[in-house]
């Protein structure tokens, strides 16, 4: 039977009530982010430079776990590939080549032949997530800021839980990244170069997700950032060079094997065995 003016009333309705719907819960979704990540803009023009050792001003964990540094310019190939820089920008940067050849090091990893090595201890792990444990409200905080950067997944509770999925290596070039700091309860991102040798923690697509320095989440995709006219500041080091600046593109799936990671002790490109998730 036809339905009445009514009926035909409901209909009308339902899609704009169902957009509605949704306009009202992505406005709440908005709003969560942005008491969780804070307000400063990501497309921020500024790009801070940070050592080997340096840390930020509000870190997610104010000790350093990093237990070993090298001097990983010596033991870098000095023929990669580094495409070709953008025009007219300020701050010029290249993707890596898809093995990532040189964009990672290690110092003293070994292996019978044929065999992937297993990454030294770079960072202390076990004492990064002992340290965050031991103040809920941080760890929570760091959870929510990998959870929403995609590093971990959406169950997880705690800093404990996830860090042992992540491998430790140190930077083989200088490399720019977003890195968020603690502010005022909030997850604030900035735009860093962080300087070859830095100890982070990658994952299974071969991203930086944690600096060991100072426990900071970190994404491999600089956050919209502005290359023209963009300032660099902090102290340069002597082989700091714009012309010299890496992004890390991810691979396309997880991996248990990364190639092309460069042993500094041994002066040799090896394959590294990364570390997985237990569950």
């Amino acid at each position: 039977m036809p339905a009445g003016p009514a009926g035909r009333a409901r209909r009308r309705w339902t899609v704009p009530v169902a957009i509605a719907t949704g306009i009202v819960v992505a406005a709440v979704i908005g709003v969560l982010v942005w008491k969780l990540l804070g307000s400063r803009s990501a497309g921020d023009t500024t790009v801070q430079l940070e050592g080997v050792s340096s840390s930020t001003p509000h870190p997610f964990n104010a000790e350093s776990v990093v237990t070993a540094t090298a001097g990983v310019s010596s033991g870098i190939p000095t023929d990669l590939d580094f495409g070709t820089s953008d025009a007219g920008g300020s701050l010029p940067w290249f993707s890596t080549t898809a093995d990532h050849q040189g964009v990672y090091a290690t110092a003293g990893a070994t292996a019978p032949a044929g065999e992937a090595a297993t990454a030294p201890r770079v960072c202390a792990t076990d004492r990064l997530a002992s340290d965050l444990a031991g103040d809920a409200t941080v760890d929570r905080l760091w959870v929510q800021t990998m959870q929403l950067g995609g590093a971990i997944p959406s169950g997880a509770t705690d800093a404990t839980s996830v860090i042992p999925a992540f491998t430790p290596v140190l930077l083989g070039q200088d490399t720019i990244v977003s890195e968020f700091e603690k502010i005022d309860g909030k997850a604030e991102p900035h735009q860093a170069i962080l300087q070859a040798g830095s100890a982070v923690l990658i994952d299974a697509n071969g991203r930086p997700r944690v600096r060991c320095a100072n426990g900071d989440p970190l994404s491999a995709t600089p956050l919209g950032l502005q290359r023209q006219g963009a300032t660099i500041t902090g102290t340069r080091w002597p082989e700091f060079s714009t012309e010299r600046v890496l992004t890390i593109r991810p691979l396309d799936a997880p991996v248990k094997v990364l190639g092309g990671v460069v042993d500094v002790k041994s002066n040799s490109v090896i394959r590294l065995a990364l570390d997985q998730p237990t569950s």
